[in-house]
């Protein structure tokens, strides 16, 4: 029941490390850390949705994981949350939601949520 093992499991079976690479198993350890409110977690299952790594692409879906690792201040879910609302991926566009969002990322220092408010002008 301790999250942030469970968390970790699920990287391993992401990326094979110590045992064999499985994104379905992946998915399933996310999730439980996930529901427990494990940020990283969250980010990590909207990326599966998103890419469509070991459950459907569904990026609606991932937005919502996405946002609710945002929420808890995790920098890489604000930085895809932002890139989803600047591309229009499972919500629809807004420069400003973009923006609010890529702030928040870059603020910790998070690289390419930086390069995007440079290219927007907004930095």
């Amino acid at each position: 029941g301790n999250a942030e093992a469970q968390r970790r499991l699920g990287y391993c079976y992401f990326w094979g490390e110590g045992i064999r690479e499985d994104k379905q198993e992946a998915v399933k350890w996310y999730r439980l850390a996930a529901d427990q409110g494990n940020a990283e977690a969250q980010w990590r299952l909207g990326d599966c949705y998103f890419f469509g790594h070991g459950v459907g692409k569904n990026k609606r879906e991932a937005v919502n994981w996405y946002f609710l690792s945002a929420e808890k201040g995790n920098a890489e879910a604000q930085r895809r949350l932002g890139a989803c609302f600047y591309f229009g991926h499972g919500v629809a566009k807004n420069r400003q939601e973009a923006i609010r969002w890529y702030r928040l990322a870059a603020e910790q220092g998070n690289s390419v949520a930086i390069s995007m408010l440079k290219k927007l002008g907004v930095m």
